[in-house]
């Protein structure tokens, strides 16, 4: 637990004028840029050098030659004077001369080569006489100072062109190996007591109440992390510029500079706070929206939804996506989007657009039961739409199980019409499979109350048989199955009997059926025969029969030629004996054309009738009773 005097601790060592003065424009908006004076400049000097600025902005008079890294366009009278303004606060006048040149020696800066340099605009000369002094151990902390100043700069005044404009690689890599170059040195001075003893000896030079060592040592604590905003201030201008390469660019630097001295992710929030507050006020407009009117809900959602988008990478890109800084914001969203979306779909009835932009709610739901919620309103509504989605083929189901029409025409409009219907709602909502198989099963049991109209009430078992085999293949429930499976049975059965097995096409005639006497079940007891007798009936029609009688007249013709022909020539050739053989071969000869003739005959074998086979399969003979050695 922290107690408050940590809290204060820890609020001492803020520097509230450095963090301010660290933003993307900190070197326009720097003093000594906007003025062109020196860092120990004296009071004398500034107002000297004030008055001929102000002169120059108003039009009167010219400009001596411009200095290095001047402004351009050059300041405004405005700007100057709040320039000047800004050298009478201590703290910031002590910020702006961090950020600016240094002379070897404080105070002498009108004779040190390298800020004479600066200020003949030879910025090269300068940076050559720094370079040459980053080996000298007495004066390498100010040449560090110096040149990541110079490189910070630079590399602020090009990004901030490059943030609006494009350039190309060359100039791209050069921006890089500025901002490089600056962190080398920065990192460097950001541990380096010589720098802030330096700080120190200046606020004492300043001699100013208001200013006391302290501030340096606070500066010092939040160096680091002003550097940080900087960075961070520019990703985020990427960032909303849609360029998220360059933006985490800025945030690596961020990562992998001063480890350990900074806070990264404290830092990342303070630049994110207006764009957290952006997000809270979306939230409370579309809560507003959607309590004046609930119809308005969805409109409500669709802005949120459009508003947090971009602003949820933001957070994403800074923090990485499941971080809570993210997470319970943006959950925050996505449960105003569910809460807009209920009071518009409760209104409306309109679950197409609850459903949508429940989905794309989901993108910004994070927590597990804020995602839960979301995903049961979306079943709930989907389960609504496929409802609606079949509503119509249930009506139609509905009167056609009603109809008073022969069950031939029902069937058609299944076929014709329910069918096709079915299949194709069930392709486009293949992903709710419960609600398909629910609409099956409405279809199976449509199909087999037709079947069963057909064959109880019509005598139709064409129909009947047809209607059952299609709510087979319909129907999903387990115990429909089983009724469909008894029913088709049956059906087969009947149809069996309505048709002449034979041909399997035209209607049966009694009078022509075939009746075949078979017996079974034998039992011998002491001398006694207990058997089973039955008469199985094989559905015949009239020309089916009449082929028969052809076939039989044709076989007896067939024997009767035979026999004779071979009785005939054994009589003959060797008289009784021959006769006795002729005899045997006719018979043959005659068995042999029976067969040929009865296997071309194109007539079904009544020992495949199904209830003939069954019988046979159980040990059943042909015949009204058993024969002697049965």
């Amino acid at each position: 637990m922290i107690s408050a005097r940590g809290i204060d601790r820890k609020a001492s060592r803020e520097c509230l004028p450095l963090m301010q003065s660290a933003h993307i424009n900190i070197y326009r908006e720097n003093t000594f840029r906007v003025t062109g004076l020196p860092v120990d400049a004296t009071e004398k000097e500034i107002k000297k050098h004030a008055d001929k600025l102000k002169l120059i902005a108003d039009g009167y008079g010219q400009a001596a030659t411009p200095i290095a890294f001047a402004l351009d366009p050059q300041p405004t009278a405005d700007q100057i004077r709040e320039a000047i303004q800004r050298l009478k606060e201590p703290e910031h006048r002590l910020i702006d001369e961090f950020f600016w040149f240094w002379p070897l020696e404080s105070g002498k800066s009108a004779e040190d080569t390298a800020i004479r340099a600066i200020m003949a605009g030879e910025p090269d000369t300068a940076y050559q006489i720094w370079l040459n002094l980053e080996n000298d151990p007495s004066h390498n902390f100010i040449a560090w100072h110096n040149i990541a100043v110079m490189f910070h700069l630079v590399a602020l005044d090009w990004t901030v062109y490059h943030i609006s404009s494009e350039v190309d690689e060359e100039r791209e890599a050069k921006i890089k190996n500025y901002w490089k170059e600056s962190f080398v040195r920065w990192e460097k001075i950001a541990t380096d007591d010589r720098v802030w003893d330096a700080i120190k000896s200046r606020i004492r030079a300043l001699d100013d109440p208001r200013l006391t060592t302290g501030f340096a040592r606070r500066m010092s604590d939040n160096f680091p992390e002003a550097l940080d905003k900087i960075n961070a201030e520019v990703a985020l201008r990427f960032a909303e510029q849609g360029r998220p390469d360059w933006a985490k660019i800025h945030i690596d630097f961020m990562n992998e500079t001063h480890q350990g001295l900074d806070d990264v992710e404290k830092t990342a929030e303070l630049v994110l706070t207006p764009t957290r507050n952006r997000v809270l006020q979306h939230i409370n407009t579309a809560k507003e929206e959607s309590k004046k009117r609930a119809e308005n809900g969805v409109d409500a959602a669709r802005k949120l939804i459009e508003h947090c988008s971009p602003l949820q990478n933001l957070f994403e890109l800074f923090h990485g996506r499941d971080s809570h800084h993210k997470t319970e914001l943006f959950d925050d969203v996505a449960s105003m989007i569910v809460s807009c979306l209920i009071a518009f779909q409760n209104k409306t009835k309109n679950n197409e657009s609850f459903v949508a932009l429940l989905k794309e709610s989901l993108n910004f739901a994070t927590a597990i039961d804020v995602r839960q919620q979301i995903q049961k309103y979306i079943d709930i509504g989907e389960g609504n739409i496929r409802v609606a989605a079949f509503g119509p083929l249930i009506n139609l189901l509905k009167e056609i199980q009603s109809s008073k029409e022969k069950s031939e025409n029902r069937l058609k409009k299944c076929k014709n019409i329910i069918i096709p219907q079915f299949i194709k709602l069930s392709e486009k909502h293949a992903a709710y499979p419960q609600i398909i198989d629910d609409r099956s099963n409405d279809l199976a049991v449509v199909l087999r109350g037709i079947s069963i109209d057909a064959h109880n009430n019509e005598k139709d078992y064409s129909t009947a048989a047809e209607a059952i085999r299609i709510a087979a293949k319909f129907a999903k429930d387990d115990e429909l199955k089983k009724r469909i499976a008894e029913d088709l049975k049956v059906v087969e059965e009947s149809l069996q009997d309505a048709t002449c097995y034979y041909c399997g096409k035209k209607n049966p005639s009694k009078l022509y059926s075939n009746e075949v006497a078979m017996f079974g079940d034998l039992e011998r007891n002491w001398g006694m025969v207990n058997y089973k007798h039955i008469r199985v009936i094989v559905p015949r029609c009239i020309s089916c029969w009449n082929r028969v009688r052809k076939q039989q007249r044709k076989c007896f013709a067939i024997w009767t030629v035979s026999i004779s022909i071979g009785l005939g020539l054994g009589l003959m050739v060797s008289g009784l004996a021959g006769g006795l053989i002729g005899l045997l071969l006719g018979l043959v000869i005659a068995a042999i054309v029976e067969n040929f003739s009865q296997n071309t005959a194109d007539l079904k074998s009544t020992n495949d009738y199904p209830r003939i086979r069954q019988l046979l399969l159980e040990g059943w003979r042909f015949g009204d009773k058993p024969g002697k050695y049965d």
